[in-house]
């Protein structure tokens, strides 16, 4: 055991003796270098009343009186350059009155709490190492649908040599996560442990080296679904090597290894090299090769990648590229290539009175697949889901109770009527988030199902992208107009079907003065697959009078009509805030909020406002205010109102 501590007790010795520093003056072997928090009372008075689909109705009100505890230290031991402590917590006791109209009355106690604790050693030291641990109990709400109790606790450490000539940076991190959703009794339990290893090294000013190794074990299980455990290694090398002081040209390689195993077992290798030149006469030359070979379940892909262009800027008002790609994939269902050749011009001119911009791209795209067999398995289709927008899975004929989504990472695994909803449109699915669940809008997620036929295809698409904008009177009005449209020169007529093309046309006009900005916006989509118009008005004016009050007032409206489904989709968002400054401490603050959403499975209407008074007297706050929100989701009604007086002490 002696021999085991004897390394490690003789490097600190070692730094000791070698940091003049820690001798000096401001030695203390323990000293409390600072103290902060407050304490305080929160009231609060609830009313809600809840509208079922069936039309049952359940009321209930609480009374809560909470108290307001919260404490950080700040301290050193021997020397700040040795051993900094940040201690910190806050603790809310209360006790809760709930008279329910339709259930027994209720006492009940409750708290919310959290901890937190981080050391750090040689902060100001080439070697620093830290250590935190962290506690959090607390409620929040999803998009003010759904209510989550979640416990959360933390604990990791960092440990970093900083220097010149190779900087080294370790990281663990251990993630334990638990939820509640108060009204359904679901539970969703994440645990995630990160190793996290990163090398940094050059050997001249013309060239960076980097190495990243990352471990990470993660489990998961939402509610009474099967649960997923799984063991990831990477490792990532990059090699940038520079031919200009300005590193604009270069040799650029990045390889990139990937092996879980357990639950979502897979494999990945990826390799990329580009080249980047600065030519004479403001050309520049661009070219890259990329190598992937993946492995998931009983499918292997193997991608071979060629993209190059040519790119010149003539003065400053004209930008061209020409450019090639070429795709080879050997998939265990089929075996497909791909190539594309195009050109592209952009010009932008000042005129009197505003700007001009013209842009232009034209491409020819040929593609031929063969297949390996009758059913398509597709992995990790990556699609982004947003409010107001229509997102089709890319294969049609898919297998429904195939399709599984998963965050980002591929950890999560989201549920379907919870989470999402999934549409049929003709051959196709149509996929839409659910406000509520645990997919926040514009969030990116990855999608895996199977077809039901896996079709051969050869054929010839050209694609043609235009547009311009003028804005005039520096910004004062700003007009738009882009088309987007692709067809097919050579296909079998069968294939029309399932194959897209495509003819976008969007139009806009927005009105820009000051702090007041308004628009307009026409996109009509016509396709094959799913056509729609979509009609978007917005605006938004900010401003304040005198040095006192601040406004800010938003809103955006935006209408889908679905054309072969005759169906229409309405999405209306309203946001404002005033805030007016009374004295330098005292200050009355509204802020208000209605959206509305309907279509298919989509019906929300929602408001939400609040009002709140707050002035301070030497180190003590008082809040008072009024909180509420309604919200009808699929014919279920909640109207809640919240009324609060809070005495904060600080110090």
């Amino acid at each position: 055991m002696v021999n085991k501590l004897s390394l490690p007790l003789a490097y600190v010795i070692l730094v000791l003796a070698i940091s003049s520093d820690l001798l000096a003056d401001d030695f203390q072997f323990f000293r409390i270098s600072k103290v902060s928090g407050l304490m305080g009372v929160n009231t609060q008075y609830r009313y809600q009343e809840t509208t079922f689909s069936n039309k049952n109705n359940e009321k209930y009100n609480a009374q809560i009186l909470t108290g307001l505890i919260e404490l950080n230290i700040k301290s050193i031991l021997w020397h700040p350059n040795f051993l900094q402590l940040d201690f910190g917590g806050n603790y809310n006791p209360g006790t809760r009155r709930d008279m329910f109209l339709v259930a027994p009355d209720r006492s009940e106690l409750s708290s919310l709490e959290s901890l937190k604790g981080k050391a750090t050693f040689f902060s100001q030291r080439p070697l620093r190492l830290v250590f935190h641990a962290n506690y959090t109990h607390n409620f929040f709400n999803r998009e003010l649908t759904t209510n989550v109790e979640s416990f959360r606790n933390n604990v990791g450490a960092n440990f970093s040599i900083r220097n010149r000539f190779m900087p080294i940076n370790v990281q663990w991190n251990n993630d334990k996560w638990r939820q509640y959703e108060l009204a359904t009794g679901r539970t969703f339990k994440s645990r995630l442990e990160n190793l996290f290893v990163e090398i940094n090294k050059s050997f001249t000013r013309f060239d960076v080296s980097k190495f990243k190794y990352n471990r990470r074990i993660s489990h998961y299980q939402y509610a009474d679904q099967k649960a997923f455990n799984n063991l990831l290694h990477e490792l990532q090398f990059k090699e940038n090597i520079y031919f200009d002081k300005n590193r604009m040209s270069g040799i650029f390689s990045n390889v990139w290894a990937t092996k879980q195993t357990g639950s979502q077992p897979f494999e990945r290798i990826n390799l990329t090299e580009t080249l980047n030149l600065n030519l004479p006469l403001n050309f520049k030359f661009k070219s890259g090769y990329r190598y992937n070979d993946s492995k998931f379940q009983s499918i292997k892909n193997v991608l071979h990648n060629l993209n190059t262009h040519l790119q010149h800027k003539l003065y400053k008002s004209l930008d061209s590229d020409l450019f090639y790609r070429y795709d080879k994939i050997k998939n265990t269902n089929y075996n497909e290539s791909r190539k594309i050749i195009g050109g592209s011009l952009n010009y932008t001119k000042k005129i009197p009175g505003g700007v001009l911009n013209l842009n232009y791209e034209h491409l020819r795209r040929s593609t031929q697949r063969d297949n390996q067999s009758l059913l398509l398995q597709i992995y990790n289709e990556e699609h982004v889901l947003e409010d107001g927008s229509v997102v089709i899975l890319e294969y049609p004929f898919v297998l429904i109770e195939t399709i599984v989504v998963k965050d980002e990472l591929g950890i999560i695994i989201y549920q379907e009527n919870i989470d999402y909803i999934l549409i049929e449109r003709g051959d196709f699915i149509e996929i839409q988030r659910l406000p509520g669940g645990r997919i926040p809008s514009g969030a990116t997620v990855l999608i895996d199902y199977n077809t039901e036929q896996n079709i051969e295809y050869d054929y010839s698409l050209k694609g043609n992208i235009y547009g311009g904008s003028l804005s005039l009177f520096k910004n004062l009005i700003r007009i738009y107009y882009r088309r987007n449209k692709s067809d097919f020169d050579k296909i079998d007529p069968l294939l029309l079907r399932i194959l897209k093309w495509s003819d976008q046309k969007v139009i806009g006009v927005n009105f820009s003065y000051k702090q007041f900005d308004i628009g307009w916006e026409d996109d009509q989509f016509n396709t094959n697959i799913v056509p729609y118009r979509s009609k978007r008005y917005f605006a938004s004016f900010t401003g304040r009078g005198g040095r006192d009050l601040t406004f800010i007032f938003s809103g955006n409206y935006r209408d889908y009509k679905l054309i072969q489904e005759n169906e229409k989709q309405q999405f209306i968002d309203v946001n404002s805030r005033i805030l007016y400054q009374f004295l330098r401490k005292t200050r009355f603050e509204i802020n208000a909020s209605y959206r509305k959403q309907i279509g298919q499975n989509l019906n929300l209407e929602l408001w939400t406002g609040q009002v709140e008074w707050q002035t301070q007297f030497r180190n003590t706050w008082f809040k008072l205010g009024l909180e509420f929100y309604q919200r009808d989701f699929e014919s279920e009604i909640i109207q809640y109102r919240n009324a609060y007086f809070r005495v904060e002490r600080k110090f």
